[in-house]
């Protein structure tokens, strides 16, 4: 699995997965995923219930990575 992080099914009738680290990490892994090739997309998790279980979420920020040769 990219990073070597494990997956963690949630209770969504089988429908979800997903991974997870503390917030202050964030940086090393997404230097690790563009090391990769991987893309990063930075979510953000709203102060408010939407439901009684789902708070908003929302996409702030794509990380692309870039080819080696065009770096110079």
């Amino acid at each position: 699995m990219a990073l070597g992080l494990q997956p963690a099914r949630l209770p969504r009738a089988g429908y979800a997965l997903t991974v997870g680290f503390p917030a202050h990490l964030f940086g090393i892994y997404r230097t690790r995923a563009l090391r990769q090739g991987l893309t990063v997309l930075d979510v953000w998790q709203g102060p408010e219930m939407l439901t009684a279980r789902c708070r908003e979420r929302v996409a702030v920020r794509l990380w692309l990575p870039v080819a080696a040769e065009s770096v110079r």
